[in-house]
């Protein structure tokens, strides 16, 4: 799912409705597994508000695309480091 997140990173700026929503349902599956925390929680709303941005109709024009999509992929790393972290406390 991660992965999938990661990818978004490279779609072009712009409306996305299903992407979006596929972000969306990635977010909210991740934040509510058992094994969750705070701080991974936090991190998946904070890619997720980045792919939003990214995947709006105005927004990202505001921005600069490279720079958030570096944001995305740098979030998506702390998630996985995060994960591995977590499989390895087990």
């Amino acid at each position: 799912m991660v992965a999938e997140l990661k990818v978004m990173a490279a779609l072009g700026p712009g409306p996305n409705p299903k992407s979006l929503e596929r972000a969306s349902e990635i977010r909210f599956l991740i934040q509510n597994q058992e094994w969750s925390s705070p701080y991974l929680a936090e991190k998946v709303d904070q890619v997720y508000r980045n792919v939003e941005i990214l995947l709006s109709t105005r927004r990202w024009r505001e921005l600069d695309v490279d720079g958030l999509r570096a944001e995305i992929k740098s979030g998506c790393a702390r998630i996985l480091t995060a994960l591995g972290e977590g499989a390895r406390a087990v």
